[in-house]
């Protein structure tokens, strides 16, 4: 069934990120994006009858979602590009790009990347207690990164948590350095977080194929950060 192999083939683009690297068509992220405004058990219903009728094609109605998410995100994802914070200290020899947000990570992420290309990587915390890692760049292995604060995933796409005691921990350096400026409160954040995590106590040597410089703990105490938008 034509419709079958094509559901089966979409999805397979999306998780592996062919439909941008290899194909450069969107039609994957689409069905995501539809996946999401949907909901599960909406979504399978949805795609179910359009197998069963062996026709897995975007209808009118799903143009219309598919448009009102997609300005959304974009105003969503402009915001956010405003608020990063870009810092050299937090991962010695890597400058990251970190930002506070709650949807789109994936695609928040990988523009942010891209509209920041002297970035290496970008850090998004959620409220939900994770740290959320993307990046473009070959050169960069993001699950060593996050191996570091506990976590794991891909090279180019990672993530770790954050524990109760050290979100309980955060919420007093945020209320206790109200008159300090935001872009130290990362640094803070950040070294409670790695304090907190697994195997932190250790240093965690990465040999990149270009001779990049070690990853070491974090600490510094004379952070230099460059506020975007200021």
């Amino acid at each position: 069934m034509p419709a079958l192999s094509g559901f089966v083939e979409t999805v397979r683009r999306y998780d592996t990120w062919d439909w941008k690297t290899k194909y450069n068509d969107d039609t994957p992220k689409k069905w995501n994006d539809l996946l999401y405004i949907l909901g599960r058990e909406k979504f399978i219903d949805r795609v179910a009858n359009k197998i069963v009728a062996n026709n897995f094609k975007f209808d009118s109605f799903d143009e219309l979602l598919l448009d009102i998410e997609n300005k959304q995100k974009e105003r969503y994802i402009k915001s956010k590009n405003r608020d990063l914070i870009i810092d050299k200290t937090v991962f010695i020899g890597y400058n990251v790009g970190i930002v506070f947000a709650e949807r789109f990570i994936s695609e928040l992420g990988n523009q942010l990347c891209e509209l920041n290309p002297e970035i290496d990587f970008v850090a998004i915390i959620s409220s939900c207690n994770t740290i959320s890692y993307r990046t473009i760049k070959d050169d960069v292995d993001l699950s060593k990164i996050a191996k570091t604060m506990g976590g794991g995933g891909h090279s180019k796409s990672s993530g770790s948590s954050i524990d109760n005691e050290t979100t309980n921990k955060i919420v007093k350096i945020v209320f206790n350095n109200k008159n300090r400026v935001k872009s130290n409160l990362f640094t803070d954040i950040f070294n409670k977080i790695k304090r907190n995590g697994r195997g932190i106590n250790v240093r965690n040597k990465i040999n990149e194929k270009k001779g990049r410089s070690e990853l070491l703990q974090m600490g510094s105490r004379n952070p230099h950060r460059r506020v975007l938008g200021n």
